[in-house]
């Protein structure tokens, strides 16, 4: 019974200082912020913020990874064709979980999260493999990625910020840019 009771009073201190720091991130960059601050707004002690984490960067580090794993759940094993109307489901359901989440992620990949979340975004949809029905030459693959990563992310935060468009619309924008794109980058 201890240990149940440690453990929720663990998940309750960490889910205080995340949202902590989610707040903060509504104002102003990560690198701006420190371990005072996000102990202040959650209510802990800096010992019990050591407790669980190295220092603010550990913090929004491990944030991310669990955002990015929730997103990673949401994706199976298979990876449809793009454009068709599965991939425009699978989409959509992603689109969902971020746009119920907006505050979260744009904390996190807007425009005061790190560069090391939009790597992070990057390296993400590289091991998902997202391109993997185009033929990519390996020497332009780097750019196609960084792209795109990029022109996904734009969308995304203007989307989470001020629009009203549907997950399902903006999961269809999105697809047909991205295969219109795709279908039309390697024309010599």
């Amino acid at each position: 019974m201890a240990g149940i009771k440690l453990d929720r009073r663990v998940r309750n201190t960490k889910a205080l200082l995340r949202g902590a720091l989610v707040d903060i991130l509504q104002d102003k960059p990560v690198g701006r912020i420190h371990v005072n601050e996000i102990c202040a707004k959650a209510g802990v002690n800096r010992g019990t913020f050591y407790a669980h984490y190295t220092d603010v960067q550990d913090l929004q580090e491990q944030v991310f990874a669990e955002f990015l794993g929730k997103i990673g759940e949401l994706m199976d094993s298979s990876s449809p064709t793009p454009g068709s109307p599965e991939s425009i489901v699978k989409l959509t359901r992603i689109l969902r979980f971020v746009y119920d989440n907006r505050r979260l992620a744009l904390a996190l990949l807007g425009e005061n999260s790190s560069i090391a979340s939009q790597e992070a975004v990057l390296r993400f949809i590289r091991e998902k493999q997202v391109f993997a029905h185009f033929p990519v030459p390996p020497e332009q693959e780097a750019f196609l990625y960084r792209f795109t990563a990029a022109g996904c992310l734009s969308v995304l935060r203007e989307w989470m910020a001020h629009g009203t468009e549907s997950p399902e619309t903006i999961s269809r924008l999105l697809m047909q840019t991205l295969c219109a794109g795709m279908s039309n980058f390697f024309v010599q």
